[in-house]
């Protein structure tokens, strides 16, 4: 990464440090608090990113993609000014696919702020993907045919679906959403879809890095295999 990007990178993540009392050296490495030290493992993955972005420039929002343990601490932080209690998908999101979050709540751009709250709810709700429109266990088909979504985060999904305004006639909520999200351009839908086949979204059969976590436990990163 050249000086201008890493610049970019550590302005972009200068936020607060968490209320958890961790220090960024702890998020880096050495002493760790109960929960661990998730940046300390970091690998951040580039496979994913909105379709908006230069590959051949390395860059998203004129934003060097960074690929280092600094970008999940920032994404730590971040997710303590957002008042999110920590969990092991959280935990996982910043150590994996830091980049895409902040793609999907940062300042560069006027698709961030109904991403933000899609990938917060999310967050808060430890839901997967679209799920967290449809709701557990719902087949993608069956999705397709809601005319109302099920999932904890439902009305931030539809929130941003009805600001996108690009649904056809007689065309079904659910059908709508999974049409926008892979296929519409780059909008708030696509980052958050973008986000969730980095961190994993079972309707769609990605695995992700982050679906062996028993969502919505606290344990300090204890997984399960779905």
């Amino acid at each position: 990464m050249n000086a201008a990007g890493t610049f970019a990178t550590l302005a972009l993540f200068a936020l607060v440090l968490p209320a958890s009392g961790c220090t960024k050296k702890e998020y880096l490495g050495d002493d760790c608090p109960e929960m661990g030290c998730p940046c300390a493992t970091a690998e951040q993955d580039s496979s994913y990113l909105p379709r908006s972005c230069d590959l051949d420039a390395g860059t998203c929002d004129d934003i060097a993609i960074p690929m280092d343990t600094s970008a999940c601490s920032g994404c730590m932080e971040r997710n303590a000014a957002h008042s999110l209690a920590r969990t092991p998908l959280l935990d996982c999101a910043c150590r994996h696919c830091a980049f895409q979050l902040e793609l999907c709540r940062g300042p560069a751009s006027s698709v961030d702020h109904k991403c933000q709250n899609v990938a917060s709810c999310a967050l808060r709700e430890n839901c997967s993907g679209t799920e967290c429109y449809c709701g557990a266990g719902v087949t993608l088909e069956e999705c397709e045919e809601l005319d109302a979504g099920r999932g904890p985060c439902a009305p931030d999904i539809v929130a941003a679906l009805l600001e996108i305004d690009q649904c056809q006639p007689n065309e079904r909520q659910g059908a709508c959403l999974m049409r926008i999200q892979e296929h519409a351009g780059d909008n708030a839908l696509h980052r958050a879809f973008v986000l969730s086949q980095c961190m994993g979204n079972p309707l769609y059969d990605f695995e992700g890095h982050c679906l062996g976590f028993e969502l919505g436990v606290v344990d300090g990163g204890a997984g399960r295999t779905r």
